[in-house]
């Protein structure tokens, strides 16, 4: 009977062969471009800048095409008078110079709003929180007072994340004012938090009064 040729085998290992060298050959095309390229950019340095520019550019068209929108305009407005004109200082600093700037100018309208809500410097940046445990439940209370703002809501996060118990109540019954920000993370915190099969609690708004009707809008001690 005769032998078939070439066998299976040779043709195998000769397919094997011609993938390594084409795998080869493309991986040395691909760094050999990329050296030459980099050594192209490195060799004239002001081809950079016109990199960066074109990247800071495209961010500044991006944002500056999505701040104007009318339904940003319409959901500044329902969450309340502040957040509007923090929305607008911020757009109008962005688009006269730069987005950190912008970003900088309406944090500093925020400080000055919530400055004269009441908000005293001290508790600006550092929230006046005590931690216990009920007795009965075992459940970990945090009571939240004076107020909870955007400014000391990182330490209020941290609090919360350093804690281990499965149930956590949060009481804001002894606060004067709580913005927006706070009242948005703790509810998006709540929702992270059942997905970990965890349970984070708010309590003690009702004895606030919101500063406009949308659900999530500052509240304020009546």
């Amino acid at each position: 009977m005769a032998s078939k040729w070439p066998p299976p085998r040779y043709i195998r290992i000769s397919a094997e062969a011609e993938s390594t060298v084409a795998s080869r050959i493309q991986r040395f095309s691909r760094n050999s471009y990329r050296r030459g390229f980099a050594l192209k950019v490195a060799s004239v340095p002001w081809r950079l800048n016109y990199i960066l520019l074109a990247a800071l550019a495209a961010m500044l068209g991006f944002t500056g095409f999505n701040l104007p929108a009318p339904r940003e305009f319409l959901h500044r407005w329902e969450i309340g008078r502040g957040q509007l004109l923090v929305f607008v200082v911020t757009m109008i600093t962005t688009l006269a110079t730069d987005p950190l700037t912008g970003v900088g100018a309406g944090n500093a309208l925020n400080i000055f709003l919530h400055a004269q809500s009441g908000v005293s410097l001290n508790n600006l940046f550092s929230p006046r929180h005590s931690v216990k445990q009920c007795e009965t439940t075992g459940i970990e209370i945090v009571r939240l007072r004076d107020s909870a703002v955007f400014s000391n809501w990182l330490v209020i996060r941290r609090r919360l994340i350093d804690m281990k118990h499965p149930k956590v109540r949060v009481d804001l019954s002894g606060t004067r004012f709580v913005d927006h920000t706070v009242i948005r993370k703790l509810e998006e915190m709540a929702h992270e938090w059942l997905l970990e099969n965890r349970e984070l609690l708010i309590e003690g708004l009702d004895t606030h009064e919101p500063v406009s009707r949308y659900p999530q809008a500052a509240r304020r001690q009546r």
